[in-house]
Order: structure tokens, then sequence, then C-alpha cells
């Protein structure tokens, strides 16, 4: 094995817990609201389906290859060469996926905290910290994770509770006004965010307490799902739907109206630190993975030679395409949730299904 650490399952947990949150509390709500409008609180409940479904996939291929990711055994189940293809695949989808995180990173705070940066700047210098960060294994970003989730996600909450007085429960009625529908048409988008649970295909091989696996994995999901249900219920409650849906950041448009006693206000930095802390995990977590994906696909005895040449391609990608936040902001309602779901169900499905049909054979 190319990774020698070892990871428990509350590191595992806490890991996934800000891998999948870190994007979706600032982009989700607008894009939950446009579709759900005041049903949005109940999408990331719905959304539930696909993070088990991902989760039950990763443990039970992870259960026939312990020892191995979805880039090693796709090999022994589809041969040499489709194998090969279908790694390659992921390996595309991974560091794509990686470009788009840092981009909509440095859109983020280009467009709200530092306008007169050049993105590339703020760009580059964040993935050469992520770089150094997954080049020390898995282990540092489980103790990363471990670090800073706690402090981000309790301010989070603090952002909540601070806006407890001017929030408005009306704005959440009538309820169901047209049907589940809207609110499970807005359960799309935020089912593709679950979807990235299937990264515990490459968490599973590296964990002690292995039987604790589907009970880490089911808290993280519900920890995640009660976080996207609170910060949807914030924005709904305080600004309404449709202020919610024309909001490219509501929780952030949230912070900024704060005021306590007439001095503690304009607490745009809070949403800053858990923003780029869970970033900072997320995107180390996403390199990672590329890069000890592309180790494996190669068959090279180690990956850390590769770290600095991925991570350099990843910010090359991401400074290709439109250079409008509108685009990226469409990209993720429209295109991204069926890209997200094919690749890490849709897919992982079907080697499952291939491989339970290969051992009946065998058998």
């Amino acid at each position: 094995m190319l990774e020698k650490g070892r990871i428990s399952p509350l590191q595992m947990g806490m890991i996934m817990y800000s891998t999948v949150t870190a994007t979706a509390i600032l982009s989700l709500p607008a894009i939950t609201a446009m579709h759900a409008g005041r049903d949005m609180w109940l999408s990331p409940i719905w959304g539930l389906l696909s993070g088990g479904i991902s989760i039950f996939l990763a443990i039970m291929l992870g259960k026939r290859y312990p020892q191995e990711t979805v880039i090693e055994y796709s090999n022994h189940i589809l041969g040499r060469i489709l194998g090969k293809l279908v790694g390659l695949i992921y390996l595309l989808f991974y560091i794509h996926l990686s470009s788009l995180i840092l981009k909509e990173y440095g859109y983020f705070l280009v467009n709200n905290f530092y306008m007169r940066t050049p993105i590339i700047v703020i760009i580059g210098s964040f993935a050469l910290l992520c770089a150094f960060n997954a080049r020390g294994g898995i282990e540092v970003i489980a103790r990363t994770a471990t670090l800073l989730t706690p402090i981000a996600y309790l301010l989070l909450f603090a952002t909540i509770v601070l806006i407890t007085p001017k929030i408005q429960p009306q704005q959440m009625l009538p309820m169901f006004e047209h049907g589940a529908g809207p609110s499970l048409r807005g359960s799309i988008s935020v089912q593709a965010w679950y979807s990235e649970f299937f990264l515990l295909s490459f968490l599973l091989p590296y964990m002690h307490d292995k039987h604790l696996k589907v009970k880490s994995s089911m808290v993280a999901l519900l920890a995640v799902m009660v976080t996207l249900v609170l910060v949807n219920m914030a924005s709904l409650m305080f600004m309404g739907s449709e202020e919610s849906g024309r909001n490219v950041y509501p929780l952030l448009g949230i912070t900024r109206s704060i005021s306590v006693a007439g001095f503690f206000q304009h607490l745009e930095s809070l949403v800053m630190f858990f923003w780029v802390a869970g970033t900072f995990i997320k995107f180390s977590m996403f390199s990672y993975v590329s890069i000890i994906g592309t180790s494996q696909w190669l068959g090279l005895p180690r990956y850390q030679p590769l770290v600095m040449p991925v991570v350099f391609l990843i910010v090359v990608i991401s400074q290709w395409g439109d250079p409008r936040l509108q685009e990226l902001i469409r990209f993720m309602d429209v295109s991204l949730p069926s890209y997200l779901l094919v690749l890490q169900i849709a897919v992982p499905a079907a080697l499952l299904l291939i491989s339970l049909a290969r051992r009946k054979m065998a058998g």
C-alpha cells in the first residue's frame, strides 16, 4: 500500500463532515431556494437517500476489496483494460472537482473580501498550502480535520444563534403549498453533494476499528443533514425564499446584518474563517485522492513525487473556462448533480453488481 498512515472512525467522520459541508453551506441554500421555495429546509432531508446509497456502495465494495481503493479494485472487477479506463475516468473526475473547489474558493474571497487581489494569487497560495497538507498523508489530513472542524462549525452555529432575534418563522408558511415536488426538485443538488460520501472508498483501507465504519459514516451523514437543514432554515426565516434564491451566498448576507447591542456586528470574518477552514480540509482531501489515485493507476511505489505536479495541474485547470461566477453557479445547479451522481453512485453500483455476478458465476 502506498499509504502507511491510519485513521480512527472519529477522524474519518470529521473528514467526511467537512468535505461535504464546506462548500454546501454557502452555495446550496441559494440553489435549493430557487427550486424548493419555502420548502427549501426539507431538501437536505430528502438528500439522505443518495448519501446512504453512497455509503452503502463504498462499504460493500470495501468489504470485498479491503486493502484497495476504487482505482485498484476496478481492475479486479472489470479486467485490466476496462479497469484502467474506469480508473482514468475517476482520476480526471477528481482532478476536475478539485479545480472547481479551488475556483469557487477564489471567487468567494475575491468577490467579497479581496477585490483588488488577483485570483491566481489567492488560488495559488491556498493550493500550495493544501499540497503540503496532502503530502503529509491521510493522518495529517485527519489531524487537521479534527483540529479545525469543531472550531469552524461552532462559529457557524454561533452565527445562527445570533440571528435568532431577527428571524421570522412565518416565512416558512404555507408548507407544501405545491406538494412535495418543489422540495424534491431542490434536493437533487443536495443529493449530488451527499454522493461525495463515496470518498469513503479512499479512507476505508486506512481505518482502525473497521467494525465502526458504518456507525461513524452514518453519524457523519446525519450531522451533515442537520447542518444543512439549520443553514437553510436560517436563510429562509431571515431572508425569505425569494431573497435567498437571489443571493449567491445567503449565509454571508445573514452575517452582515448581525448587530448585538450596536457593538457586535459585521461578522463576515466568521463566515470567511469557517469557509476557509472547511475548504482547506475539502481541497486537501480531494487533492490527496487525485494524487494517491494517480500513483495507484501508474503503479508507482510512492505518491509524494506527484504532489506538486498534480496540484499544479489542478490550479491550471481551475483557470480555464468562463471567469464569471454566475456561470459557475449555473453549472453547479444544472450539470454538476448528474455529473456527481453518475460517477459516485451509478458507476460504483455497476461495479458492485458486476463483482457480485462474477462471484456467483465463479461459485
